[in-house]
């Protein structure tokens, strides 16, 4: 790696962060409830039928997502050229051999 090449390597150990976050996630509580615990939900419920999915709130919903994600791919370009943005882009390029494990790792953190 060049020294003029902009990454997030400074040099510096990482050790610090990774044992900040490490005893961050090891005195956080448990969480002490579940979304089905605030809803009044049976599992003897019959399931609903698409007539019943299909909501008025369900098509703003649809609606907002389609929005937001045609206008993203529309601003792809201009986004890229915001500083932080692509730093992370070359971060990631330069680790593109290793894609299978960002990947992982991203849809781990998705699903926490």
């Amino acid at each position: 790696m060049s020294k003029n090449s902009r990454s997030f390597y400074t040099g510096r150990s990482h050790w610090p962060g990774a044992l900040l976050v490490l005893s961050l996630l090891a005195f956080a509580d448990t969480a002490g409830a579940h979304v089905k615990w605030f809803t009044q939900y049976s599992f003897s419920d019959a399931p609903l039928s698409f007539r019943e999915v299909l909501t008025k709130n369900f098509f703003l919903l649809l609606g907002l997502s389609v929005f937001v994600i045609s206008l993203l791919i529309l601003l792809e370009e201009r986004l890229m050229s915001v500083s932080w943005i692509s730093r992370i882009d070359s971060w990631f390029a330069e680790r593109s051999d290793h894609i299978l494990y960002v990947m992982r790792i991203g849809v781990g953190v998705t699903l926490v």
